[in-house]
């Protein structure tokens, strides 16, 4: 008699378009793709502690100034953006962006091909709460391990 080997998941391909996007934003401001908002990504996703969105601006749009009280990262994976606030820095493909908590931030689009980038947001509470049950990662292993992370899924299309 053969036994059956339960089917192991495999990979499965989700477009960005096919990632709704939130319904809170006028057109000028461009797209903000929450991956929770897609089922498979939301499965995927059972963690509570970290949120995931992408940002698509065109070239000229603006992402009004906004306030978060958890702390991020934006990753920019192409084009580029002037980031509104107290810096007004350009910033570009491969530029990491460091979102402290309620510290106020926008962009605004000026490279030809526009801008997307990937915000992660951390939510303290609830990393606090993982934190008494998981292993504890310093913040440069975490960012060697996204870094890793991000080089492979870059290098694979």
């Amino acid at each position: 008699m053969h036994d059956r080997v339960a089917a192991q998941p495999q990979p499965f391909v989700v477009n960005r378009d096919q990632i709704p996007s939130l319904p809170d934003r006028l057109p000028s401001e461009g797209l903000e793709r929450a991956f929770v908002a897609h089922p498979r990504l939301a499965e995927t996703l059972r963690s509570e502690a970290a949120g995931l969105s992408w940002l698509s601006l065109c070239s000229g749009q603006r992402m009004e100034s906004r306030r978060q009280n958890e702390p991020g990262l934006l990753l920019v994976l192409s084009g580029e953006a002037e980031l509104i606030g107290t810096s007004g820095k350009l910033v570009e493909r491969g530029d990491v962006i460091t979102l402290p908590p309620n510290q106020e931030y926008g962009l605004r689009g000026v490279g030809p091909q526009g801008f997307e980038a990937l915000h992660v947001s951390f939510r303290v509470e609830d990393l606090r709460r993982n934190d008494k049950t998981q292993r504890q990662t310093s913040l440069k292993d975490l960012m060697a391990e996204n870094d890793r992370r991000l080089h492979a899924w870059l290098n694979t299309g």
